[in-house]
Parts: C-alpha cells; structure tokens; sequence
C-alpha cells in the first residue's frame, strides 16, 4: 500500500512538473506574438483546426494545439540528432535569415539562409560538386601559390569565392541527404519543401493560417513573419537537438569506458594466465630437475656396486690365482725335492 502511495506522489509531481513546463511554454508563446495569424480574408480552409478564434479581421491560432505540436517535433528531431542524422534548416526571407543561421551553426546542422538553390535536394550531386569547387577556391587562398597570381586572377578567384560562399556556407559539411528538414514559412520556400516531398525527406515546418499544413509532415502551428516568434520556436528546437546530441556523447562516452574495462579485465587475466602458466613452467623444470637429480643419484649408486663388485671379482681372482701359483711353486720345489732325493739313492 505504502509503495502504490509512493508511486501516485511520484506521477503527481510529474504531472504538475509536466503543467508547469507547458504554462511556462504558453507564457513564452503568448509573449513573443506566435499566436498572431495573418487576415481572415487571407487564409486557407485547412488551417481550420489550428486556429482558436477570429479577432479584429484576423485569426488567433490555438497555442495548446502550438505546444502540443513543438512538442512532438521537439522529440522528433531529438531522436534524429541522437541517431547522428543531420536537419536541413531552411530559411531565407529577412525576419529568418540570422535566427536560422545562428541557431544552425550552434549545433552544427546544414542550413539554407539566402536563396534556394533548385535542385540542392533533388540534384545534390551537381551541389557536391560545387562544394568541392569552393573548398578548392578556400585552399588555393591559403597557399603560397596565390601570392604569385595578378590583380585580376586574384579579383576573379575571390568573387567566386565570395559567390560560392554566399549559396553554400551552410552546406559545406552536407555530405549527404538530410534525415528531415526545418523551414521557416512554407509559401515561400515552396521549391524547398516540393524536393523534400519528392525524395521522401520528412518536412517540420512553421505553419501560418494562409498556408496549407497538408504539405508539412510535422507542422508548427504559428506566426511566421515575427522574428520573437521565429527565434522562440527555433531555440526551442535546437535546445532538443542539443540534448539529443549530448545523449549521443554520453552513451559513446560510455561504451567506451565498458570497452576499456573489458579490455582491461582481459588483460588482467591474460597476465593471470601468463603468471599460471610461469609458475607451472617453474614448478615442472624443479619437478624435473628433482627427477633428474634422483636418477643421477641412483645411477651413481649402481656405477658404485657395480664398481665394488667388480673390485670383489678382481682381488677374488686375483687371490685364486695367487693360491694356484704358491700350490705350483710347491708342487715344483717337492718335484725337484724328490727329484734330487732320487739321484743321491742311485
């Protein structure tokens, strides 16, 4: 019982944590003008859902429907950025081009801040191209080869270069398709968000009350011509992205140290082993060298017998042989005895 209690207080903090965020978020919203539509006259019928009501000849959207939205984009693009995917951003008229810019490069995302090149999406191979032809111009600059060239080589290489980088200084580090792409006000970025559909690129996009949300995968309903609106819907979102991309850091960070330790257990007991294996060796060479040592010992002492026993058969022969010769001598001097004995009887 006491542990369901617990678990309810837990949900309920959540809860009421969770409301707080979103009336903070409402509050942030409401402040910085997102809920500002353009004029009933000017709007599109699909936008119906999305807008709370009509003031003044013009419409308020609906700032739940807003949160509830960034909300779920906010995760989406956060689960790209933790899978290592890149977001296109997409944004050229006046009021984006800076937010769009910054807020890109802060996380290190490919953006589009000045005009839409056709076929960046759909022809991203003649744009590899012209990347590389840029990062030629930029290395070719920096060489001392470059000193050496006239006035009007050196003037026609940087305007090039200059060109190049006003169209492609956010894709230079787009090495392939996007995972999805962020625009800012889809009736003017039209081109962008048809080559998206095309390639099956998924669109998140703020979405005002004169445009069609049919063409958006994951549509932002708010103000698109303020610029409080549109750096308060982009940092929302690049904060998502940068949680998504310190998730990534710190799951690598540890992988890698559950890899290190795992190198480091299999070391220790590879020098374990090899310590084993060095006191077996030792202990085999004594085992042997004890065995050695009592072989010696026992052949010793059968080269010893074997050396007694052949001085024994040696002074036992030696003996004999001896005894033989005095019982000869005897024999010859009783011969010669007898011998004389004869001669003085005759």
């Amino acid at each position: 019982m006491e542990g369901r209690k617990q678990e309810k207080v837990f949900n309920l903090q959540n809860v009421n944590s969770f409301l707080l965020m979103t009336e903070n978020l409402k509050k942030k919203l409401l402040e910085n003008k997102v809920h500002f539509g353009h004029m009933s006259k000017k709007w599109n019928p699909k936008m119906s859902r999305y807008i709370f009501m009509k003031k003044n000849d013009n419409h308020i959207i609906d700032l739940n429907k807003t949160v509830s939205c960034l909300k779920s984009a906010a995760e989406y693009i956060k689960c790209l950025a933790k899978s290592g995917k890149k977001i296109l951003f997409i944004g050229t008229k006046d009021q984006a081009k800076d937010v769009i810019e910054k807020s890109a490069e802060s996380v290190n995302m490919p953006y589009v801040a000045e005009r839409w090149l056709g076929g960046t999406l759909t022809n991203f191979g003649v744009i590899k191209k012209k990347i590389k032809s840029l990062q030629v111009l930029e290395k070719r600059h920096k060489e001392k080869s470059y000193q050496f060239l006239t006035k009007k080589e050196k003037l026609v290489l940087s305007r090039q270069e200059a060109k190049f980088n006003i169209l492609l200084k956010g894709l230079k580090d787009m090495t392939r398709h996007p995972a999805a792409v962020f625009v800012v006000d889809i009736s003017k970025e039209k081109n962008a968000v048809l080559e998206a559909r095309s390639l099956k690129i998924p669109v998140i996009a703020i979405v005002d009350t004169n445009v069609n949300p049919d063409y958006v995968d994951v549509p932002i309903p708010g103000n698109d011509d303020s610029l409080k609106s549109i750096s308060v819907i982009t940092d929302y979102l690049v904060k998502a992205i940068g949680q998504g991309l310190e998730e990534r850091f710190n799951e690598a960070k540890r992988e890698k140290e559950e890899v290190s330790v795992n190198n480091h257990s299999s070391d220790s007991n590879k020098n374990d082993k090899k310590i084993l294996a060095k006191i077996d060796t030792k202990e085999i060479k004594k085992e042997n060298s004890n065995i050695k040592k009592k072989i010696i010992e026992v052949e010793d002492k059968k080269t010893k017998k074997e050396v007694e026993v052949n001085t024994s058969t040696k002074n036992s022969k030696e003996g004999v042989y001896m005894q033989t010769k005095k019982l000869e001598e005897k024999k010859s001097t009783k011969k010669i005895s007898e011998k004389k004995d004869e001669e003085k009887n005759s």
